[in-house]
């Protein structure tokens, strides 16, 4: 297992952060994730098809309020995951 301190953090925010000023941004980000998506554990993923299902909304929030970091990964256009994660 790997733990990012702090200082790990805000190395990988300032890289974000300059990646997204630049218009090769996909194959930076991808350089990135890359570089610091190693020797780390996933401790847990879950699937929801198509429509948003039923309190789904409220489990986001419980999660967010106990500071458990969540990615919603969608296959749709931006537009469409940004309404969905809206709603």
């Amino acid at each position: 297992m790997r733990v990012i301190t702090a200082k790990e953090w805000e190395e990988i925010r300032a890289k974000i952060d300059e990646i997204n000023k630049s218009v090769e941004k996909l194959k930076l980000i991808d350089e990135l994730a890359n570089e610091i998506e190693v020797n780390l554990t996933l401790l847990g993923a879950t699937a929801v098809e198509d429509k948003l299902q039923d309190r789904v909304p409220d489990v986001i929030y419980d999660l967010l309020g106990a500071n458990i970091k969540i990615w919603m990964l969608t296959g749709d256009k931006l537009e469409t995951a940004e309404n969905i994660a809206k709603s």
